[in-house]
């Protein structure tokens, strides 16, 4: 951010002409909540999703103490997204189902007409933002549970559910789906030469040549196995 604001002059010009005070206001997707270390003096937040009001609300006078009583947070009565098509969809939980995942959209807002935010709170009163309300099952959020029902159906191994239902099939296995869409593994890779040396095969010795190491050096494969 800071970078972005030199990049442009935003601090140097107003010192041109004598002014010493600047507000600057930074207009973003959600996308800010997440691997950024900003702190912000204000917040306005789009309650699009439980998890990203939480977040954005973190950015805000994250490395300095509160100043004042007043707040520093505010949250749309309504997300924009539901003021133009009436759901919170593309995004939020209500956008159709894609090709992908083929996970079904939630079906738990649809009686919260309009998709007020103080319809999909519930019972939690974000007046002090913080996480609690996402897992104590014994406060009402209706937000919170739709988005739950979609992660779970998304991870679920019941044959009526989509991942289910791929994970029944003979081929699951003989193909590179499953593979691309969830990753285990780092998706670098190393090739690694095992051998034999010896003159007769009841004798040989065992290597190992790691092919990618920078010096490409063989090692008796007992001083592989004591160094890893």
């Amino acid at each position: 951010m800071r970078e972005l604001c030199c990049a442009q002059g935003i601090f140097e010009k107003p010192s041109l002409i004598g002014i010493q005070e600047i507000e600057t206001v930074v207009v973003t997707t959600p996308v800010i909540e997440t691997g950024n270390d900003v702190d912000f003096d204000y917040a306005i937040l789009d309650p699009v999703t439980s998890r990203s009001i939480i977040q954005s609300a973190g950015r805000v006078r994250r490395h300095r103490p509160v100043h004042g009583k007043h707040p520093s947070v505010f949250i749309l009565g309504r997300s924009p997204i539901a003021m133009q098509g009436g759901t919170l969809a593309m995004p939020g939980v209500e956008t159709r189902p894609v090709r992908e995942t083929c996970v079904p959209k939630s079906e738990m807002l649809a009686k919260l007409e309009g998709r007020h935010f103080l319809d999909l709170a519930g019972q939690v009163n974000f007046g002090n933002i913080m996480a609690e309300p996402l897992i104590l099952d014994s406060i009402s959020f209706p937000l919170r549970d739709a988005e739950m029902q979609m992660r779970q159906q998304m991870i679920s191994t019941d044959a009526r559910d989509p991942l289910g239902r791929y994970l029944r099939r003979k081929n699951t296995r003989w193909n590179l789906m499953m593979t691309r869409s969830r990753k285990f593994r780092r998706s670098e890779t190393r090739e690694v030469l095992f051998f034999k040396i010896g003159d007769r095969p009841d004798g040989a010795v065992w290597y190992i040549e790691l092919i990618d190491s920078p010096r490409c050096q063989r090692s008796h494969i007992s001083d592989f196995c004591s160094s890893v």
